[in-house]
């Protein structure tokens, strides 16, 4: 398919990861591996999410840039239709893709609140790790004299 291989390394413990990305980066991987683990709080990842979230949302409104580029063209066409026939099918066109258009709107406003979500659960997530509590329970107590 062209596309350049990949591997997916599933482990459980974030030690044994670090290990074979260390490993991986000095035997020739090194700028390549995407590590995904209950953190993911390094710049490499904010960096995935953020292209992630602006690419879904640039697509989307491209979308709906070329709807309405398509529009503005069959109206351009439709004045200058010369028959009923010929304006009655452009007319039946441009309602479609005005349809079409407010689909894609909604869809825009979709992703968006789909990505505030994502984003809202991130932030939970951080505020959930950030709040740390410290026990201190005496365990045992050593007495000791100088002689």
């Amino acid at each position: 398919m062209g596309a350049s291989r990949k591997a997916v390394i599933f482990t459980e413990s974030r030690r044994t990861q670090d290990y074979l990305k260390d490993f991986l980066e000095t035997n020739g991987y090194a700028g390549k591996i995407v590590l995904f683990n209950g953190s993911n709080t390094d710049a490499q990842s904010k960096d995935i999410y953020e292209r992630w979230s602006d690419g879904r949302v640039i697509a989307a409104e491209k979308e709906l840039a070329d709807t309405k580029a398509q529009i503005k063209a069959l109206n351009r066409q439709a004045r200058l239709a010369t028959t009923t026939d010929e304006q009655h099918t452009l007319q039946l066109k441009i309602r479609e893709l005005e349809q079409l258009q407010r689909r894609q709107r909604e869809r825009i406003f979709d992703v968006e609140d789909e990505i505030t979500e994502k984003r809202d659960r991130l932030i939970t997530t951080l505020e959930k790790r950030m709040v740390q509590r410290t026990d201190r329970d005496p365990l045992f107590t050593i007495q000791w004299q100088v002689l």
